[in-house]
């Protein structure tokens, strides 16, 4: 089962320590009206929002949400607790594989190493040219 934390694309955006080095999309309205936010994001997505720097939980996120953004209702049971589903799981780490395909399709953005993330249907991506297992 994946878990979010250990993936290498949440790794790399967990290293920004602000979010207007990131080019964050808008939130995603859902059919029932709602706003869905992921597993383990840690920044504001709305628009001009002030607060730039990281929440340290997703739970601290809602919060910020709840009480600076009440406008915006979140997906998700905030009473359920507990591991995200596999679901949820796959969905945050397609998310964070976009920002960062996205943060280097970029121009002028720029990395210490850069990491290609493919859509596929294998296990394995590649960094400089060769196959690596993101779950390793």
């Amino acid at each position: 089962m994946p878990r979010v934390a250990d993936h290498m694309a949440w790794k790399w955006y967990t290293s920004f320590k602000s979010k207007e080095d990131l080019n964050l999309p808008a939130l995603t309205l859902e059919p029932d009206g709602l706003y869905r936010i992921h597993c383990n994001e840690l920044f504001c997505r709305v628009p001009n929002c002030p607060k730039i720097t990281p929440s340290d939980t997703l739970n601290n996120l809602r919060k910020h949400y709840a009480h600076r953004h009440p406008e915006i209702k979140l997906t998700g049971n905030s009473k359920r607790g507990g591991r995200p589903t596999l679901a949820e799981e796959h969905a945050a780490i397609d998310f964070h594989k976009a920002l960062y395909n996205d943060h280097f399709a970029t121009p002028g953005m720029t990395a210490a190493v850069p990491i290609k993330i493919e859509d596929s249907d294998s296990d394995l991506d590649t960094i400089k040219g060769e196959d690596i297992p993101w779950d390793s």
